[in-house]
């Protein structure tokens, strides 16, 4: 008898993916994908806006904040009350870069505004030990701060005298300043300008030469009020092409400041524009009456007239644009921004832009 047997096969088990799951799977990566990346492009023009918007401010303020501190100090002149400091000028008037320190403040109009704000700069502590008014020499207590060609300031509460250092000055410590007549003679022999005049009139005994007499005497005494030696500035802002263009082709405008006659100096790149207005007392209560143009102070039969109109002059208005070095926006700018009475009306790029203003009273000029 044969027995029936039967012959049991292994199950087979499913291995692998079929081709409609791999679509799927890959369909729902895409998707995530997608998603990943939509988030970080959002997130990085997010970041470009928040950047180029701090950057702006930033630049804005550190140039409202600079011409501020400046402006407030124009007509300052260490030892007395801006104009009624009685000093004389002893630079050469006919001599290169002469400056007339007489007047305070000057601006001009155009495209772009520009401002001279002239004081004497107090952040040194240099007093006068020993002065003969007959002698080209000042004896100092400190010459740190002091060097040959500079345009410094002598003065008391009685008045002052500005002329430029002739000789080169030790490089620390005590020592003497020296203002002959005549063009500095520096290192190397190189004369500088506009060096000082030869003042016969205000001299004891109307002396002559090369030694250089002062309006008064400086020596300190019984008698004499303590004196001072500060460096005296002119600083000329304006907005100018640096001669860069950007990665985009655009002209770099920038803020200058310049001292005297020295080079211009690059202060903040990006300033698109610059307006200035002038707050002048009519009546002599120390209150703005009007704000105006500088054009409108320039204008006058004689250079005292001139000087005259400045001389009410006791606020300044600010304006400036400032735009990012990237263009960021998710649209083009078509805004106009509104500088004190001047519309500007930029180009319609994706650039963010801020325009700041700020009322500035020259401290000098208030009672």
């Amino acid at each position: 008898m044969i027995a029936n047997t039967c012959i049991h096969y292994p199950k087979r088990h499913q291995s692998g993916l079929t081709l409609v799951e791999i679509m799927v799977a890959l369909a729902i990566s895409l998707i995530v994908l997608a998603g990943v990346i939509q988030i970080f492009i959002s997130n990085k023009q997010s970041y470009s806006v928040i950047e180029a918007n701090s950057r702006v401010q930033e630049d804005g303020r550190f140039s409202m904040e600079l011409l501020t501190r400046d402006i407030r100090m124009a007509d300052f002149w260490g030892c007395g009350g801006g104009t009624d400091l009685n000093f004389a000028n002893n630079l050469d008037s006919a001599g290169s870069g002469f400056i007339p320190f007489t007047d305070a403040l000057r601006g001009t109009d155009g495209t772009y505004d520009t401002i001279i704000i002239r004081k004497s700069d107090n952040s040194s502590d240099v007093s006068v030990t020993q002065h003969n008014q007959m002698a080209a020499t000042l004896f100092v207590n400190d010459v740190s701060q002091l060097d040959c060609g500079d345009i410094v300031m002598v003065c008391n509460v009685n008045g002052g005298d500005i002329f430029q250092i002739t000789n080169q000055v030790n490089s620390t410590g005590a020592g003497t300043v020296v203002h002959n007549t005549g063009n500095a003679h520096c290192a190397g022999g190189q004369q500088q300008t506009p060096g000082n005049l030869s003042p016969v009139d205000q001299c004891p005994n109307r002396g002559r030469g090369s030694t250089h007499c002062l309006s008064r005497s400086y020596d300190p005494g019984p008698d004499t009020p303590p004196s001072y030696v500060y460096a005296v500035q002119s600083l000329t802002y304006s907005v100018a092409d640096t001669g860069r263009v950007d990665k985009y082709g655009d002209p770099i405008l920038a803020l200058y400041r310049q001292n005297g006659s020295s080079a211009a100096q690059e202060i903040i790149e990006n300033i698109e524009n610059f307006q200035l207005r002038y707050g002048i007392d009519n009546n002599e209560d120390y209150s703005v009456d009007q704000y105006v143009t500088a054009s409108t102070l320039n204008v006058g039969a004689t250079v005292d007239e001139i000087a005259e109109n400045w001389d009410r002059v006791i606020a300044v208005q600010i304006a400036i644009v400032v735009r990012s070095a990237d263009a960021v926006r998710a649209t083009a700018d078509t805004n106009t921004y509104q500088l004190l009475d001047v519309t500007h009306d930029p180009a319609d790029d994706m650039r963010l832009r801020r325009a700041f203003t700020k009322t500035v009273a020259i401290r000098n000029r208030l009672k």
